[in-house]
């Protein structure tokens, strides 16, 4: 464990109890979903590049030199299956041939997740926990959505305000959103925040009229932005260091810091198509885990250290109940190479 962090004694039963409702939920609804992000926008392929002239507490780990990396890319919604009802929205990005031992069994790949929300609406683990649990139980009673809001709202009023604040209807196209990482992550011996901006960046509302929207358009815009651009979409990598922890805690992630973002990558994702069998096969097969990291980059605080026993474990559920392997890709591997191996196993 980091010396930035602080974790409270309860966190081991927290976390405990966090990773138990998310499997059991999983077991009660259909395992062979995702427990989180259930619902995949569209999987793209595309480059990372690290910039170079770094400041030389920024250069270190995957950011110590100049270099590209190919990666796959993954948008998301939180736990929607219709993209029309207001909800948090992921990319999830898998950067491949990184060298370095890493912090778990993968061999050469580098996870970043982000939402497009600054901050997350729980603080810590055990207000997600208390606050999820409720929730469920209000679903088993056939309470609706806005009823649930309301009845949430006595015990975790915050958390709702919150919640409320940062859900939407699903960007359109995912591509051209803002998307943060809410937690914190080492970057050497400081803590940052990531941060992720399309170039040239400019506020895109979902569909005014989401009536006439199916459920599906956000991939659905994804597939006609990417097969018809005349030139690769560019985004920004950004990060935030941490400068008053006081201001800026580790353990809060309901707490948007305020420190200034500094652009240390880029992201590349060049036309293509992409809404294929195999390709959409291959990305719902794809496990993303911030804990797939080098140790440079190493999660920090409560929430990212329930992920990593929480992904871990729905991961394995899901390739177990869909009778798939787990397998991580390779530079120069394609969806039809990566299905053709896993059909020999």
């Amino acid at each position: 464990m980091s010396t930035l962090e602080n974790p409270p004694a309860n966190d081991q039963e927290m976390i405990d109890a966090i990773v138990d409702f998310q499997i059991n939920l999983m077991k009660q609804t259909d395992p062979s979903y995702r427990g989180q992000h259930p619902k995949m926008h569209g999987c793209v392929r595309g480059e990372f590049r690290v910039l170079d002239c770094l400041d030389t507490a920024d250069a270190v780990g995957i950011f110590a030199k100049p270099c590209c990396y190919p990666v796959w890319i993954r948008f998301s919604n939180g736990f929607s299956q219709d993209d029309r009802a207001p909800d948090f929205h992921g990319m999830a990005i898998k950067l491949m041939g990184v060298p370095g031992q890493k912090l778990g069994a993968e061999k050469q790949t580098q996870d970043f997740l982000l939402i497009d929300s600054p901050y997350f609406f729980a603080a810590d683990v055990e207000r997600l926990w208390r606050f999820m649990l409720q929730k469920v139980q209000f679903t088993v009673q056939g309470m609706s959505p806005p009823d649930q809001m309301k009845a949430l709202s006595v015990d975790f009023p915050a958390e709702v305000a919150r919640f409320l604040k940062t859900v939407s209807p699903a960007p359109a196209p995912p591509i051209c959103a803002q998307y943060w990482s809410c937690v914190p992550y080492l970057l050497g011996d400081q803590a940052v925040k990531y941060m992720i901006q399309p170039r040239g960046f400019v506020e895109r509302a979902a569909p005014v009229d989401l009536s006439a929207c199916s459920q599906d358009y956000a991939g659905e815009s994804l597939t006609r932005s990417l097969s018809s651009c005349a030139s690769s979409f560019i985004l920004d990598f950004h990060v935030q260091r941490q400068t008053c922890p006081e201001d800026e805690p580790i353990e809060d992630a309901s707490v948007e810091w305020q420190t200034p973002f500094t652009r240390i990558a880029e992201l590349s994702i060049p036309a293509q198509e992409f809404n294929t069998v195999a390709q959409n096969t291959f990305g719902e097969n794809l496990s993303f885990n911030p804990w797939h990291s080098l140790p440079e980059h190493r999660p920090l605080g409560g929430l990212n250290r329930s992920r990593k026993v929480a992904y871990e474990k729905s991961s394995l559920l899901r390739h177990e109940t869909r009778g798939v392997p787990m397998v991580e890709p390779r530079p120069g591997d394609t969806p039809e190479s990566v299905l053709k191996s896993i059909a020999k196993q």
